[in-house]
């Protein structure tokens, strides 16, 4: 893959938000499928074919942009993470500790550092708890 000398402009959505990225960024490739112009209403034609299309996309992360304030700070509550039983013991088995801002296994000390568990965070389909 070739990456382009120029990139396309800073997102709308970073800039709307007060945020630069810097140059960079993460390229996406992402794949939809096109109705032929010969399809029915489901964008097929009479055997079943549709038009694959592969985009690239570059996306910027938080880590990536300057000048950008989270609306909402996270607090120890948001992220509260509810024990489960089976994940502790497993976790306790390993040997495995919660005291790392970054999850880890350093050869040197043949060590597994989990992220604190006040890190965790949901996302729209899953719980801190379940992260």
């Amino acid at each position: 893959m070739t990456i382009p000398a120029a990139l396309p402009p800073i997102p709308s959505q970073w800039s709307a938000k007060g945020a630069s990225v810097r140059k960079g960024g993460t390229p996406v490739i992402w794949f939809k499928m096109l109705g032929r112009k010969d399809a029915d209403e489901t964008g097929t034609d009479e055997d079943g074919r549709q038009i694959p299309c592969a985009r690239l996309s570059w996306v910027f992360n938080v880590g990536q942009a300057d000048g950008y304030q989270s609306e909402k700070a996270r607090t120890t509550y948001d992220n509260q993470v509810f024990p489960i039983a089976q994940a502790d013991a497993l976790i306790a088995a390993s040997l495995a500790t919660h005291q790392g801002e970054q999850a880890c296994y350093r050869p040197s000390t043949d060590e597994i550092v989990l992220l604190l568990q006040h890190l965790f965070t949901g996302t729209s389909t899953s719980s801190a708890t379940e992260a």
